[in-house]
């Protein structure tokens, strides 16, 4: 029960954090303070990690999957 609730919040929360910063600094920097915070508020580090793991795959799968349909399309 409390573990769909603590993807959800951490995912959510790693979007935002994704979503709002322009420089990949600012976004580390965010997310070390995240992963802090969660971690001081007893959330294991082992899924906060693997979340962010998770959703950072998911952006470059998803770039260059659609890089390679541009190239496609161009030729």
């Amino acid at each position: 029960p409390y573990t769909t609730l603590f993807r959800s919040l951490i995912n959510t929360l790693i979007d935002r954090t994704y979503k709002i910063n322009n420089t990949w600094k600012g976004f580390d920097q965010d997310i070390h303070s995240i992963s802090s915070t969660l971690q001081k508020n007893s959330f294991p580090a082992q899924m906060i990690y693997s979340m962010i793991k998770r959703f950072l795959n998911k952006k470059f799968s998803k770039n260059t999957e659609s890089c390679k349909f541009e190239n496609a399309k161009k030729t």
